[in-house]
């Protein structure tokens, strides 16, 4: 109960709640990372500069009065070692003046980098190339990892996934990085200021310096001379390309200052551990083992099934021998697909058991067992898919398509034969797996494939295993790696006209379009292969 007195009540006002102040991220920066960070802005040039396609106008002359014009498009070659080694030397300079022990795992991480950079300067651009260099690229980053920072516990893969995950937050949790080692690093210090007082100096001043030269050049004739013989030094540099590759400069010297100052410094690249990784994982294994064990019984079931109502022509591939009703090339496109989709769904399913299964210290027995099944199972899938493709390539011959999917094909079998494994008897299986990756990877840049195709093809068709062989497929998908194996076709064109001629005819126009490009210029150092050079004496000589 209250009682009004009729006297108002005092109240005390709000004491206003200030939010917590911003606290600006500092940086510990000298002049070595001012100098540095000037570096890697060339660092960052370079990275557009070698490794990004351009396209260059080529004319051929047809007749003295007319010709026409393509534009040849210059894919990455040597400039990809090239810039490895600029970036890897680049990286162990800066920690060694920074004061930072390089591990043994550091120097062989970067050895392994640049031997898996061969093929660029070795075999003409492929799709498969680009695949091995946004390998080469993430290894890169994960390799600042091996250089301060010593494996912790747990498996490979594990550590693996924790390198990863924090080499490519680091340069974001460190974004001021550069910015202050280009500014705070080099106020006071004389030298690199001037340097870049003087470099900016030059980029306001260039309108002004180009409206004077201009002026000069109409002035006078021999100064015109100079000034003509100057742009045509520069005549293929494109000022717009200069220009951007100089502007994108920035978010990659940025990248590449973020990570190198949080493994120096041990800032930002250490956030995520091992075991928050393992606690993330045992969170999601909630999945009852009886809400698995039923649809794999099924799936093994259907497997059974199927091997055993169509075993008489599935397994024909392997005597070597049709079913009757089939050509070779309905025998291998029916069904092929589809098994390597069932194999792949198969992996997603294993996968699942693996992440989302409940268990204690390992898989329960009945989930083994059934992964046992079911990795056997998917294992003779596999093996009925090659076995059918390579009864296709034995009487049609190879295409890249068909090698690359026989190699994918082994991998898959690998794969499966670890899980296999890793059912039976319980060990690390994330180290081997990691290496029939990398091993198939290597395996088809390293191995020429395109070589291979062609010589493959051109060897079996000149001893009479192949009845035709598609000599435009060798010369317009192949490119400089079919040279060597239409040089051989074109000297047996007295026994094989046909074949002969067209390989013949491949060689001129290739040797014709060789010309051609010399006379725009040549090749871009950075798209130079050895296979290219190659090629083009090759064709010359034949011509």
């Amino acid at each position: 109960m209250s009682i009004d007195t009729g006297v108002p009540r005092l109240t005390r006002p709000p004491i206003p709640v200030t939010p917590p102040p911003h606290v600006r991220r500092t940086y510990d920066v000298t002049a070595r990372d001012g100098v540095f960070a000037l570096v890697l802005l060339v660092v960052g040039y370079v990275w557009w500069d070698w490794l990004w396609p351009r396209s260059t106008a080529i004319v051929i002359q047809d007749s003295p009065t007319s010709g026409q014009v393509w534009y040849q498009d210059w894919l990455p070659g040597a400039g990809v070692p090239a810039f490895f080694v600029l970036a890897l030397a680049v990286s162990v300079a800066y920690y060694r003046l920074a004061g930072v022990p390089l591990t043994r795992t550091a120097y062989a991480g970067a050895a392994l980098l640049l031997v898996a950079t061969g093929p660029f300067v070795l075999y003409s651009t492929t799709a498969l190339h680009l695949l091995l260099g946004a390998a080469v690229l993430a290894g890169f980053i994960v390799w600042h990892a091996s250089v301060c920072h010593e494996d912790g516990p747990g498996t490979f893969g594990l550590r693996l996934a924790t390198h990863a995950l924090n080499q490519g937050l680091a340069p974001f949790r460190n974004a001021g990085a550069w910015w202050a080692a280009l500014t705070v690093g080099l106020r006071g210090h004389r030298r690199p200021a001037q340097a870049v007082a003087t470099v900016i100096g030059l980029i306001v001043a260039a309108p002004v310096i180009v409206v004077v030269i201009a002026l000069l050049a109409s002035a006078d004739t021999g100064f015109s001379h100079v000034v003509e013989s100057l742009a045509g030094a520069f005549a293929h540099v494109s000022p717009g390309r200069v220009f951007w590759q100089a502007v994108f400069a920035v978010p990659v010297a940025a990248f590449a200052a973020g990570l190198l100052y949080a493994n120096a410094h041990a800032r930002g690249a250490s956030t995520v551990s091992p075991a928050a990784l393992r606690r993330v994982g045992r969170a999601l294994q909630r999945v009852p083992v009886t809400a698995l064990a039923a649809p794999l019984a099924i799936l093994c079931l259907i497997y059974v099934v199927f091997f055993a109502a169509m075993g008489s022509s599935l397994f024909a591939g392997f005597a070597g021998h049709l079913p009757d009703g089939f050509t070779y090339a309905s025998f291998a496109r029916r069904g092929f697909f589809e098994l390597a989709g069932v194999a792949a769904i198969n992996a997603g399913v294993m996968a699942f058991v693996h992440t989302f299964a409940v268990r204690a210290g390992g898989l329960p027995r009945s989930l083994r067992a059934f992964g046992v099944a079911l990795s056997g199972l998917t294992l003779l899938l596999i093996a009925t898919s090659a076995s059918k493709l390579l009864l296709y390539v034995s009487t049609y011959g190879l295409t890249m398509l068909r090698l690359v999917t026989l190699v994918f094909l082994a991998c898959l079998f690998a794969v499966f034969a670890l899980v296999l494994a890793r059912h039976l008897r319980r060990f690390d299986v994330s180290r081997p797996l990691a290496g029939v990756v990398l091993v198939a990877l290597l395996g088809l840049t390293w191995g020429n494939p395109q070589g291979l195709v062609a010589r493959y093809d051109a060897d079996r068709y000149l001893s009479g295993d192949l009845a035709q062989i598609d000599v435009p497929y060798l010369a317009d998908n192949l490119g400089d790696a079919a040279i060597p194996a239409l040089a051989d076709l074109a000297a047996a064109a007295p026994s094989h006209p046909a074949a002969g001629q067209a390989a013949q005819a491949a060689l001129a126009e290739y040797a014709k379009n060789a010309q051609a490009i010399d006379a725009a210029g040549g090749v871009p150092w950075m798209a130079w292969t050895w296979q290219r050079a190659q090629a083009v004496r090759i064709a010359e000589a034949a011509g």
